[in-house]
């Protein structure tokens, strides 16, 4: 029972299908425009001639009649375009009938790329208009642009000086504006590798800097606004910067007395192999003894000159020249302090912001009196030791507050007995932190003692050695 129902229904269902389909109507038949060929290329033609007209067929490859209403030509250069013959407007193409034919030419009314549209407005449901792309060129009769390319420096030096290509002096004897510079190198020496700028629309192509000597040239393509082109080319000739300059140094003189002599720095035999002229000095102090605080004096010029040691040690003086086209060289020399008296001590300290006193007591000496020397009698002027005269009194030459030292003591000819050396922390300045102090003794020019000790808490005596006379033995304390 179930089975029989279900095919009955079926059966009902189709019968019903089929009797609505049998009641929509067949869809009419529509046309369908074509046309040979799609596009057309003219090539190119003067302003104001008229090309050879050219056929476009039309027809109808659709199941309706194809009427066509109207034929046109439309785009920013229709003027250019004309239908010398319509056999279209107001046609009709039957299905499957003869195809029509409308003649058009090209008669270009300004230079350069010139195209248009040729439409056909018919009764085709999806396209209408119909469109057929219609393309020329006009030309003119004109000399053309001339390229007129230059290259500055004429002479430059490879690896200095940069060279700017220039096309700017380039023109159109017809008065049509320039639009297109392009630049490139067509011959250079094999071992470089300098590039040509990207200059596509500039006259103007640069730096460019040549990286050896040779001979490097470049071509310039110009275009103008109707699309005539020249091209012109420059040479120019890269030569070599040589080796640079010489520096020479010398200090005069070379071993000078700590802190009252001076030296002079000696630049001016310093050359230019090639013939380039030196155009800088420039002296810098490379190296000093620990301690030292003096500084290169600001010179210009070949020789730099008063210069004064203020610690015993060696100084390096560093000389850098440079030449006419940027070239440099450097050398070094070294200059000697070493003291003349037969007793020289001398202190520094690490962190500046402290005030640190060098002491020399004499045999059986007291701090702070007449036997000790020190900021207070010992500036200026001497206390009297021993015999009778200054040889053997000290002096206190360098007496430094602000810094980080040095200062000096020395005595000429010491008398004879056992002195000690000692550092006082002055409450004029006050350092939080421990201070490191260096104190360093010599004996007829030669160090025997040297020792670094660190000093905590304003007011602090610290006691560095005794030194025995005549014998000149240091022991540390």
């Amino acid at each position: 029972m179930v089975r029989a129902g279900l095919i009955g229904s079926l059966l009902l269902f189709a019968a019903c299908g089929i009797d609505a389909l049998k009641s929509f109507p067949p869809a009419p038949a529509q046309p369908d425009i074509y046309t040979t060929p799609t596009q057309y290329m003219f090539g190119e033609l003067l302003e104001g001639d008229r090309s050879e007209p050219v056929a476009i067929m039309v027809g109808n490859a659709g199941l309706g009649d194809l009427a066509v209403s109207s034929v046109t030509i439309s785009g920013d250069n229709a003027g250019s375009f004309f239908i010398a013959e319509d056999a279209l407007t107001g046609a009709t193409i039957t299905a499957g009938g003869q195809e029509l034919t409308i003649i058009v030419g090209f008669n270009p009314d300004g230079p350069g790329t010139r195209q248009a549209w040729l439409e056909i407005g018919s009764n085709d449901p999806d396209e209408n208009p119909a469109k057929i792309a219609l393309h020329g060129l006009g030309a003119i009769d004109a000399a053309g642009p001339v390229a007129v390319c230059n290259a500055t420096p004429t002479s430059p030096i490879a690896t200095i000086n940069a060279v700017t290509w220039s096309g700017s002096d380039s023109f159109d004897p017809d008065g049509f504006a320039l639009v297109g510079y392009r630049w490139r190198i067509i011959e250079k020496p094999e071992q470089s590798w300098t590039p040509m700028p990207n200059c596509a629309t500039q006259p103007e192509c640069g730096p460019f800097l040549p990286d050896v000597q040779g001979s490097y040239t470049a071509e310039l393509v110009v275009q103008n606004e109707i699309g005539l082109t020249d091209t012109c080319t420059v040479t120019f000739n890269a030569s070599s910067a040589g080796d640079g300059p010489v520096a020479v140094c010398g200090v005069t003189p070379s071993l000078v007395r700590p802190p009252f002599e001076t030296a002079t720095w000696i630049g001016n035999n310093s050359y230019d192999p090639d013939g380039f002229a030196i155009t800088r000095y420039s002296w810098r102090l490379s190296s000093s003894p620990a301690g030292s605080a003096v500084t290169m004096p600001t010179c210009s010029t070949a020789n730099c000159g008063s210069f004064a040691p203020d610690i015993t040690g060696t100084y390096v003086g560093e000389l850098t020249v440079e030449n006419a086209v940027g070239h440099t060289g450097t050398c070094s020399v070294e200059l000697v302090a070493e003291p003349i008296e037969s007793l020289w001590i001398e202190m520094y300290w690490q962190h500046s912001g402290d005030d640190m006193d060098l002491h020399l007591l004499s045999p059986g000496g007291l701090p702070n009196t007449s036997g000790d020397c020190y900021y207070a009698n010992c500036v200026g002027r001497s206390p009297n030791w021993g015999a009778a005269g200054v040889n053997d009194d000290p002096s206190l030459d360098l007496d430094n507050i602000p810094g980080t030292g040095p200062e000096n003591i020395n005595i000429s000819a010491p008398a004879p007995g056992t002195y000690k050396v000692f550092v006082y922390d002055h409450p004029n300045r006050t350092y939080q932190s421990g201070n490191a102090v260096t104190v360093n003794v010599y004996v007829d020019g030669a160090s025997v003692f040297s020792e670094t000790r660190t000093i905590s808490g304003e007011r602090t005596s610290e006691y560095f050695c005794t030194i025995d006379w005549p014998s000149g033995i240091a022991t540390p304390l």
